[in-house]
């Protein structure tokens, strides 16, 4: 039978069946290759884009610090058309806007802000602060009870509520408030708030309700003793009870702490039927606990 007769190894064999498959593989490499270039090369725009945009931001942020609007508002466009809304892109927008006096742009820039977890709480601070400036009172307790109810850490959030009830005499919902954001402060500030809004509401009931003033004041200073109108209040209400010896020694206690005009006011008042001489007695006896002090020396002039 006539034809070709070829012989092999089995070594040249693999290495043959080797080498097809690596030129195989590199022509499947090439083919795929080729049909990533379009892809590649979106990347590599987005990339730049991306690198060119937070070349904006860093740009517009440094414009801020040195008080340039224009460059700021204008580093704000560029970021917001390179990245979108990106929270710093957001933020810078915002901040741009307000330092360019433009309050429409601003909001719109903070209400971006709310529909994103990460900047919710930044975005109601910025809305809370456009409305205190418009004067806008309701919108401003609302941002502001929407911040608390995002986060019981927004202490921002939970002292707008507090000025706003105890301004309002709403003690009650005052301390409900810092309830709601207790998590935002330390023990010892959160007691101190406490008291602050107790006093309030002992100051606010003080002539018509007594009693009522009394039980807030005294948990007050239990919550607080360094608080001074507290101290006042007590010891303005212990006299009025005509326990004399109660306020004095509340005042007193007081002063030793902190001389202050206002609790030698209320110690020389205690008993409102005294003489002068009797006044000049306490006067010396106040100054004795504090000798030394500026408030114990102008004492002797009232």
């Amino acid at each position: 039978m006539l034809g070709y007769r070829f012989e092999t190894t089995l070594t040249i064999g693999v290495a043959f069946v080797l080498a097809v498959t690596v030129v195989l593989a590199s022509l499947w490499s090439l083919i795929r290759f080729i049909f990533r270039i379009p892809e590649l090369i979106s990347l590599g725009l987005s990339s730049r884009r991306k690198h060119k945009g937070h070349l904006a931001l860093s740009r517009g942020m440094i414009a801020l610090g040195a008080g340039d609007a224009t460059l700021a508002r204008k580093n704000a466009e560029e970021a917001h058309r390179l990245l979108g809304k990106e929270p710093l892109t957001l933020l810078l927008s915002a901040q741009s806007a307000q330092f360019d006096g433009n309050r429409v742009k601003a909001e719109r820039a903070f209400e971006d802000m709310l529909s994103d977890p990460e900047t919710r709480l930044l975005g109601l601070r910025g809305l809370f602060i456009e409305a205190q400036r418009a004067g806008d009172l309701v919108h401003s307790i609302r941002y502001a009870d929407d911040a608390l109810a995002f986060s019981s850490k927004a202490t921002w959030a939970t002292e707008a509520l507090i000025d706003y009830f105890v301004a309002e005499n709403e003690f009650d919902k005052a301390l409900l408030a810092l309830d709601r954001g207790r998590a935002g402060f330390e023990k010892a500030k959160a007691k101190r708030i406490r008291a602050v809004i107790l006093t309030a509401r002992a100051l606010a009931h003080e002539s018509h309700d007594p009693e009522g003033a009394l039980n807030n004041v005294q948990e007050a200073v239990k919550l607080s003793n360094n608080l001074v109108m507290a101290h006042i209040v007590l010891g303005r209400l212990y006299a009025r009870r005509g326990d004399f010896r109660k306020a004095s020694r509340d005042l007193e206690s007081a002063w030793r702490q902190s001389p202050h005009p206002e609790i030698a006011e209320a110690y020389l008042s205690v008993r409102s039927g005294d003489a002068a001489r009797e006044r000049l007695q306490r006067a010396r006896k106040l100054q004795s606990l504090h000798a030394e002090h500026f408030e114990s020396r102008m004492i002797m002039a009232r």
